[in-house]
C-alpha cells in the first residue's frame, strides 16, 4: 500500500517506480555468465518469468516500458562479454518468457513449480553439459604428487572405498600433495584434516568419485528450496523466487570444476536447511542439522554461534539451549574423542597454538577481498564486483531495518549469517593466500538476503524521505 501522504496522481507512478527498481536491481544480479547456450537459455527464461511475475498487474503500456528497460539492461551486461549470437538468443528467450509466461500458469503455486522446474533442469543440465570434463576427472585413478587439495581429496575417497580406513587414506593423500610429497609432512593445521562424515556419504555412491557430481545436483537443489522457503517468510511467492534465482549461478562453478570436493559446498547445504528451520522456530531440528553442518565443516560454527547469541539476547534461553544441545552432547564429544584422537595418530597439535588454527595466517584486506571475487565470474555483472556491492548495500539495509521494523531479530539473523564470518575472517587473522574459496561461507547467504533488503529498504526509504 502506498503511503497516505502521497497525492493520488503520484501513487501509481511511485508504485511502478518501486517495482521497476526492485526488478532491475534484484534480477540483474542473477544473470549468469553464458558459459554455454544451455546455461544462457535457462537463465534468460527464468529472468523473463520472474520479471513478468513482478509487474503482472500493471497496464500494458507500463509492461512495455519495463520490458524495454530490462532488455536495455540485459544487452548492456552481455554486450562486451559474449558474442552477438548468444546476446540475440538470450534476448529472444527473455522476451518470449516475459510476454508469454501468463499462458504458462494461472496462479502463484504454478509459477513456483515452473520456476523450480527450470532451476532443477538447469542444475542437471550444467552437470550433464558443462560438467563433462569434471566428470571425466572424477572418474580417473590418480597418483601423487597432487597439485591441489581437491586431487588429494579425490585420492582419499578412492582409497577409502578400497580400504575402509578413512584416516589412513586421508593421511596418505596429504603426504602426496606437492608441498609434502617425499616428506613425512601432513596438513600442518587442524582445519586441514577433514572430518569423515561427507566422505562416508560419498563412499556410499557406487563406482568412482564421478557419482559425487550427481549427488551434488540433488544437494544443491535443497539449497535452492531452502532459499525460497526462507525468503518466503518475508516476501510474496513471486518475490521470494528471486533468492534461488540469485544463488543458482553461484552453484554453476562447483558442478563443473574440482572445487566440488571442497567440503564447504556440502556443509553449506546443511547450513541452509538449518537456517530455514531456525527462522521457522523449529529449534530442536535446527540444532540437529547445525550439528551435522559442523560435522562436515567446523568453521560454520561462527554464524551458528551468532544465531545462538541472538536467542540469548532475546532472553529465549530455552531456544538457545535447543540450538546448542545437539552440538554440546553429540558433536563436541565426537570431535574431541573420535576425530582428534584419530588425527593425533598422524600429526600432533597444540590446540592452543595459533599455528594449529591457521598456519601462515595473514590479515590483509587484499586477501579477504578475494573471497568477494571468488566465483563472481559466474555472474554476468562480474565487472562491477557484485558481491562487494551487495555486501555494502545489504549490511546497511539490514541495519536500517533492524532499527525500523518490528521483526528485528529476524533481520538481525539475516545480517548475522553473512556479515559475521566476513568480519571474523578479516579481523582475527584467519586467512592466508589460498583461501579465496572461503567466500562459500557467506556469499550464498548474502545473495539470499538481497531480495528482502531491496524490498523492505525501498518501502521504508519512501516513507522516510517522503519521495
Amino acid at each position: 500500500m502506498e503511503p497516505a501522504y502521497l497525492p493520488n496522481v503520484a501513487r501509481p507512478m511511485v508504485k511502478i517506480g518501486n517495482m521497476i527498481i526492485f526488478t532491475l536491481l534484484c534480477l540483474f544480479f542473477g544473470l549468469v555468465t553464458p558459459f554455454s547456450y544451455f546455461t544462457l537459455i535457462i537463465n534468460s527464461a527464468i529472468f523473463g518469468l520472474l520479471a513478468q511475475a513482478q509487474i503482472k498487474k500493471l497496464l500494458l503500456k507500463y509492461k512495455i516500458a519495463v520490458w524495454s528497460l530490462l532488455g536495455l539492461g540485459y544487452s548492456t551486461i552481455y554486450f562486451f562479454q559474449t558474442d552477438y549470437q548468444k546476446l540475440v538468443i538470450g534476448l529472444v528467450v527473455f522476451s518470449l518468457f516475459y510476454w508469454l509466461s501468463h499462458r504458462l500458469y494461472s496462479n502463484l503455486n504454478q509459477l513456483v513449480l515452473i520456476v523450480f522446474f527450470c532451476l532443477f533442469i538447469g542444475l542437471f543440465g550444467i552437470a550433464l553439459i558443462d560438467g563433462v570434463q569434471l566428470r571425466a576427472q572424477l572418474a580417473q585413478d590418480i597418483s601423487p604428487p597432487f597439485m591441489t587439495d581437491m586431487q588429494a581429496y579425490q585420492n582419499s575417497l578412492n582409497l577409502y572405498k578400497k580400504t575402509g580406513d578413512y584416516y589412513r587414506s586421508f593421511a596418505v593423500s596429504l603426504q602426496g600433495l606437492g608441498v609434502n610429497y617425499g616428506t613425512d609432512q601432513y596438513a600442518g593445521e587442524i582445519w586441514g584434516w577433514k572430518q569423515p562424515l561427507i566422505f562416508t556419504l560419498w563412499k556410499m555412491i557406487p563406482g568412482k568419485a564421478a557419482g559425487v557430481q550427481w549427488l551434488a545436483v540433488m544437494a544443491f537443489g535443497l539449497i535452492l528450496l531452502a532459499a525460497y522457503k526462507i525468503t518466503r517468510i518475508f516476501l510474496s511467492p513471486q518475490q521470494a523466487l528471486i533468492s534461488p534465482f540469485l544463488i543458482w549461478p553461484y552453484l554453476h562453478y562447483p558442478l563443473v570444476e574440482m572445487t566440488l570436493l571442497q567440503v564447504e559446498w556440502w556443509a553449506l547445504v546443511f547450513f541452509f536447511l538449518g537456517f530455514m528451520a531456525y527462522l521457522l522456530k523449529r529449534y530442536w531440528l535446527t540444532g540437529i542439522v547445525f550439528a551435522l553442518c559442523l560435522a562436515v565443516r567446523e568453521l560454520f560454527a561462527i554464524p551458528i554461534l551468532g544465531l545462538v547469541i541472538i536467542q540469548i539476547l532475546r532472553k529465549r534461553f530455552k531456544s538457545a539451549l535447543s540450538l546448542s544441545l545437539p552440538t554440546i552432547l553429540v558433536f563436541l564429544p565426537y570431535y574431541y574423542f573420535y576425530h582428534l584422537k584419530n588425527v593425533f595418530q598422524y600429526e600432533a597439535f597444540d590446540l592452543l597454538s595459533g599455528e594449529t588454527l591457521r598456519s601462515g595466517a595473514l590479515s590483509k584486506w587484499e586477501l579477504v577481498r578475494t573471497t568477494l571475487a571468488y566465483n563472481s565470474w559466474s555472474y554476468g555483472s562480474w565487472i562491477i564486483r557484485p558481491f562487494l556491492v551487495l555486501l555494502v548495500i545489504n549490511s546497511i539495509g539490514l541495519l536500517f531495518l533492524i532499527i525500523l521494523k518490528k521483526k528485528r531479530w529476524q533481520f538481525l539473523s539475516l545480517l548475522t549469517v553473512f556479515l559475521l564470518f566476513f568480519l571474523f575472517s578479516f579481523m582475527l587473522n584467519m586467512m592466508d593466500t589460498w583461501h579465496d574459496y572461503w567466500g562459500i561461507y557467506y556469499i550464498p547467504m548474502l545473495l539470499l538476503t538481497t531480495p528482502v533488503v531491496f524490498h523492505y529498504f525501498d518501502t521504508n526509504a519512501l516513507r522516510i524521505f517522503k519521495f
